[in-house]
């Protein structure tokens, strides 16, 4: 774990317990895999995560709760030789120093110990449910040992969070740790007496308490490894009541690309509408009214490609019917989503040139462009086109097939010829629906013209009776 402080005070392993750590300067913080050294350059507004395994980063980077002036109050450039905020107890004796040298600054806090239970602390408020960062540094001056951490009251305890139950380094350390607050209450930074010389000086400086759960980045960030978020991401945003883990993106009014995905190996040339190792791009359809417009690019045959797999297959052919694909489509209700209102278009499939092609509607019609003239194949039977479709189309054994067998005409290079079927060899032959329709709109015209001629020859010969 990392916690970064505000610009120029440092990012340190969390439990780290040797020399300076690893810190940066100004706005530029940089890590390596060499915890004793730390890399350093001006301030560019640049977070590298360089090298190592990082498996969780937990950043304090909400409002300081240590505001008073005081000597421990480093972070926000209150710092003090005061010990406002600090009491002290059990013969516990509470002083700013300048005497010794402190971490940062001209002060420090120190404990001066006259009993076992001699303590000092510092009290602050937390709100139940939010998850609080700690970083402080310590270092022994005389005597044995201290406990320093976080306790619910004054007595003598760490009953929060312990930092150190024994702290004796004659060296600046850095302690630090995250809690949760269980309540709405007043807690306390506690440093107390923890040996049996019951006489210990500790000095407390550079302390920071800050709510965990916010990192603003001005600039670049540049993450060379893992990068694991347990809560929320905002790009562009600092709130979403939509998700609660998850990552939000808001570009303003910008209209151009949200978000893009990108391979080294792609080179579509398609660089008017987007770079040419782009194969994927989320962005608004309209500037001003939204929709999420999802475009693909692909080198050769394909640019986009959706599948669904399932673990159970549904065979219900009703309303109820569910797929491995779904398109949903619905109409704003007031602030919800309703059916659509009648004929409403649902699905429709576009040519980028040439409009829209093919529709399907709410009450589950298909309508489709069947260009700019209707095919009438006046010049054939269009029964006997009928019939030579059934027959080579219907599978081995399908009783329209036997029958048809023995007469129909072998029309099938005619068929592939007029568009209406294409054959293909492995016997998945693919059907012109938009013809086939042509082509029973003509057979029903032609049986049309042959029962009116039945009906004017009846009726002709129904004349010739009755008139005898």
């Amino acid at each position: 774990m990392v916690s970064a402080g505000a610009a120029g005070e440092g990012i340190y392993p969390v439990g780290w317990t040797g020399g300076q750590g690893i810190v940066g300067t100004g706005n530029n913080w940089i890590f390596d895999d060499d915890q004793d050294s730390y890399v350093t350059s001006d301030a560019d507004d640049n977070f590298s995560v360089v090298a190592g395994e990082v498996e969780q980063i937990d950043i304090a980077a909400g409002s300081e709760i240590i505001t008073g002036s005081h000597a421990a109050a480093n972070r926000d450039a209150t710092e003090a030789d005061a010990t406002t905020g600090w009491t002290g107890a059990s013969s516990g004796t509470v002083t700013s120093v300048t005497t010794a040298t402190p971490y940062r600054g001209d002060y420090a806090i120190r404990l001066t110990s006259a009993a076992n239970t001699s303590r000092i602390h510092y009290g602050f408020s937390v709100t139940a449910g939010v998850r609080y960062f700690i970083s402080l540094r310590a270092k022994l001056i005389s005597g044995g040992a201290a406990a320093i951490g976080v306790n619910s009251s004054t007595g003598a305890g760490n009953d929060i969070l312990t930092l150190s139950d024994s702290f004796g380094s004659t060296d600046w350390i850095r302690l630090s740790g995250f809690w949760t607050a269980g309540s709405t209450a007043t807690v306390y930074v506690m440093v107390r007496e923890n040996s049996a010389s019951n006489d210990s000086i500790v000095e407390i400086d550079d302390l920071s308490i800050k709510a965990v759960g916010t990192v603003t980045v001005q600039g670049d960030l540049t993450v060379k490894d893992d990068l694991i978020v347990d809560s929320q991401v905002f790009i562009g945003d600092s709130a979403d009541t939509d998700i609660t883990v998850g990552l939000t993106i808001n570009h303003g009014a910008n209209d151009d690309g949200l978000l893009t995905l990108k391979s080294s190996d792609v080179a579509h040339g398609i660089t008017d509408q987007a770079e040419t190792d782009t194969y994927a791009l989320f962005k608004k359809q309209s500037g001003t009214s939204g929709a999420l417009r999802i475009i693909g690019f692909g080198e050769s045959e394909v640019g986009l490609g959706l599948n669904g797999y399932m673990g159970t297959a549904n065979t219900t052919k009703s309303t109820a019917g569910r797929a491995a694909i779904e398109l949903q489509a619905g109409l704003k209700s007031g602030t919800a989503a309703g059916g659509l209102s009648a004929d409403g278009n649902m699905v429709g499939i576009r040519d980028v040139s040439g409009g829209t092609r093919f529709l399907f509607d709410v009450e589950g019609d298909s309508h489709q462009d069947v260009g700019t003239a209707w095919t009438n194949f006046d010049d054939f039977d269009d029964l006997e086109i009928l019939n030579s479709l059934g027959h080579h189309l219907a599978r081995p054994g399908n009783e329209i097939k036997e029958e048809f067998m023995e007469w129909v005409h072998d029309e099938r290079e005619w068929l592939e010829e007029k568009g209406i079927v294409t054959f293909n060899d492995n016997g998945h032959h693919f059907l012109n629906h938009s013809r086939h329709n042509m082509a029973m709109s003509g057979a029903i015209r032609q049986l049309g013209a042959v029962v009116k001629r039945l009906v004017d020859d009846n009726a002709q010969l129904r004349a010739l009776v009755e008139a005898k």
